[in-house]
């Protein structure tokens, strides 16, 4: 199946705002096992956005168009999409009133400017938008069915969620068939991981495909039609392959897995390496009940910090040492758990090195709680030097 995306709007071609949702729409349409093609971005120009909807409509099986169907002027995307399908625009009363009860709702007066958003191509079938009063819709378009969407987010997404997705999980075989399992890695680079699963040999019918965001790695399991006994010991060769890397599957949320262990328990904090940054990871999901951010060279407050605590739960530690290695203790007094660790990273990205300590020490605190062996890593050094 070809797809293909076009975002509208001379804000989105001069920069001026990040096209977040084209980003969003890749990943949703890849859940789904449907890789996006090419992506197009052009200006309010009319003759611009009727070529590149003709253009993309010859070649591809779905075409979606973001952007352009506001009540300003400069909102022109259903008059091309009416040029490129040959077919007029129509105003649709039922959509004329919902923008007035929508209005009429929020004491609002609704201008004569609104009515142009009713106007959508004659033999295209409407798209509800329960969030705003721009008109989605779709129709065919030479080879492709083309979604015409807002650009406002949370309309185009809630539209896409409600609306498209169950559309192209009836109508194409492709989608219904498709499987994707996502393995979110850390401690290891991209060529290192390519060569490890290259050790293995998988069905013809499982895709592996990567995308690094250091400090994570991201291994998708891309299932096209195969059984699910196939689709499953796959993912289980290649789950046993990382599993000292691995940090959690289908979704990034690590203290979401650790709070599915210790629950409301609390967790104390003192940082002297991440300022803060650990802090806010962590109390995504975790009962997180005192944070201490401190410079490196406040020994005495890190040597304090454990006499201040109620001893009720788990206390983490982290500062560096003077050989630029970075120390952690993880403790909890009423499960009598002690544990010391050195780090080392070996290879970083400066401006995203607290992310990747941060990152480490989630993961050193997951394999406590879950009663994992210590990662080994490549990219990183995990010494366990707990004394008793």
């Amino acid at each position: 199946m070809l797809v293909e995306i076009i975002s509208t709007g001379d804000e989105v071609i001069t920069g001026f705002i990040n096209d977040t949702n084209a980003t969003w729409l890749s990943q949703q349409l890849l859940s789904l096992g449907i890789q996006v093609h090419y992506r197009h971005t052009c200006g309010d120009k009319l003759e611009d956005i009727q070529k590149i909807i003709e253009q993309s409509s010859k070649n591809a099986d779905l075409v979606f168009v973001n952007g352009g169907l506001g009540p300003t002027t400069d909102d022109i995307t259903a008059e091309a999409a009416a040029l490129a399908s040959q077919s007029p625009l129509k105003r649709h009363p039922e959509w004329v009133e919902k923008m007035r009860k929508w209005h009429e709702k929020r004491k609002r007066t609704m201008g004569e400017a609104n009515l142009k958003q009713a106007d959508i191509p004659q033999k295209a079938i409407l798209i509800d938008n329960p969030n705003g009063t721009a008109c989605g819709f779709y129709i065919k378009i030479k080879r492709a069915i083309c979604f015409f969407t807002p650009g406002v987010p949370h309309e185009f997404k809630s539209m896409f969620c409600d609306y498209i997705k169950p559309y192209i999980l009836e109508h194409f075989k492709e989608a219904q068939e498709t499987k994707v399992k996502r393995f979110f890695l850390f401690g290891i680079g991209e060529s290192s991981l390519q060569e490890l699963v290259n050790t293995i040999s998988l069905p013809d019918e499982i895709v592996i495909g990567y995308r690094a965001a250091y400090p994570v790695l991201e291994l998708k399991v891309i299932s096209h039609g195969a059984t699910q006994d196939i689709y499953k010991n796959s993912c289980e060769k290649i789950r046993k392959l990382i599993s000292q890397q691995l940090l959690c599957e289908d979704q990034l949320n690590i203290p979401t897995l650790i709070a599915s262990k210790i629950g409301k328990t609390k967790v104390d904090i003192c940082d002297c390496v991440t300022k803060g940054t650990l802090t806010l990871a962590l109390s995504e999901a975790l009962n997180v009940t005192y944070a201490l951010t401190l410079d490196n060279e406040d020994i005495d407050d890190v040597l304090n910090f454990t006499n201040t605590m109620d001893h009720r739960g788990y206390e983490i530690i982290l500062r560096e040492n003077d050989c630029n290695e970075i120390l952690l203790w993880i403790q909890n007094a009423k499960q009598n758990l002690k544990k010391t660790y050195k780090i080392k990273l070996s290879v970083t990205i400066k401006d995203k090195l607290k992310e990747a300590i941060s990152l480490c020490v989630q993961m050193i605190f997951k394999t406590i709680v879950f009663d994992d062996p210590t990662p080994k890593l490549d990219i990183v050094s995990i010494e366990d030097i707990t004394t008793n």
